[in-house]
């Protein structure tokens, strides 16, 4: 049976909330939220550090102040950014409460990780470690994410379990030998975590 459970963070851990997002940009920058959506979204920048197209954390932070002007400084983009995942506590205190190890497993560029380590820490601290998919240069639900996360925590996949929102997340995990759950909310992850228990 698993021994390590991969969380999602929006969706699992935390609400994803990307208008919160938005409003923040627009507050902090002055600019228009279409703007922003089409330099950073729409233009496929987001979708480019997600995948790990990028040497490093300060690399990826100025590419996004650039694309905002550079209307904000850094600290003000990561609390903006966070406004996007609202964590969810009582889904929080259950993996806390859990005698296996926590592993975030999140499609995210190098911001995020940022996040993690200020406004959004009540989800890094009930996780002992962070694998973000910029560091494995692949998204779930490529197979070699998968493969990769696995490589990256020293598990075979018959140890993992991945609790995710995305259907197809929780196919390819399986089909890559792991136990997994559709997790949308504390009950979903009760009944999951029940399911795989020996």
């Amino acid at each position: 049976m698993f021994d390590t459970i991969a969380v999602d963070l929006g969706g699992v851990a935390a609400r994803f909330t990307p208008a919160g997002r938005l409003k923040a940009l627009v507050a902090a920058t002055g600019l228009r939220g279409d703007e922003i959506t089409e330099r950073i979204f729409g233009s496929g920048l987001e979708a480019q550090l997600e995948r790990g197209e990028v040497a490093t954390r300060n690399d990826a932070v100025e590419m996004l102040l650039t694309a905002l002007e550079h209307r904000l400084d850094a600290s003000e983009l990561v609390q903006a950014w966070s406004q996007a995942f609202d964590p969810v506590g009582q889904v929080l205190s259950i993996l806390a409460a859990q005698p296996e190890s926590v592993v975030l497993f999140t499609n995210n560029g190098p911001i995020v990780e940022l996040c993690l380590q200020g406004p959004l820490r009540s989800v890094r601290a009930v996780c002992d470690a962070i694998v973000c998919s910029w560091r494995l240069h692949a998204v779930k639900p490529d197979p070699v994410a998968f493969a990769r996360f696995a490589e990256t925590i020293g598990k075979p996949g018959d140890t993992l379990l991945l609790v995710d929102d995305s259907a197809a997340n929780v196919d390819a995990a399986r089909e890559a030998g792991w136990a997994a759950g559709q997790v949308t909310c504390a009950t979903d992850l009760v009944a999951v975590l029940d399911r795989n228990q020996p």
